[in-house]
């Protein structure tokens, strides 16, 4: 599955609502079921949506996601965050959804 960036994003971008560096900024885990969690038109994190993780090691809504910073490579702007983990965890997962926890749980990608 590639990458899916909901279609509000931009709009959400271009508004202000996302703001990486002070904004809480978190990863939620989804296991496979029934395919992707989200799709181009979801706009919000929910814990409720089905196959979210569970497991030792796990707290539903995830990770805050730390360190942002943001750059310019070759004319490219980047946002990068350390390095997310789950400390004795027993789970597995195949989606990770990012979403602004700040600013009433606004989607920005599913990988």
């Amino acid at each position: 599955m590639a990458n899916v960036v909901p279609y509000s994003f931009a709009q959400e971008l271009l508004k202000g609502a996302h703001d990486f560096i002070n904004n809480t900024i978190k990863i939620a885990l989804y296991e496979a079921g029934s395919g992707a969690p989200y799709s181009v038109s979801s706009t919000t994190y929910s814990s409720g949506t089905a196959n979210q993780v569970s497991g030792t090691g796990y707290t539903t809504g995830g990770n805050t996601l730390g360190s942002p910073v943001v750059a310019n490579q070759t004319n490219v702007a980047t946002l990068t965050f350390a390095q997310s983990q789950w400390t004795s965890a027993t789970f597995g997962a195949a989606y990770g959804v990012i979403y602004n926890d700040t600013d009433g749980d606004k989607l920005v990608v599913v990988l």
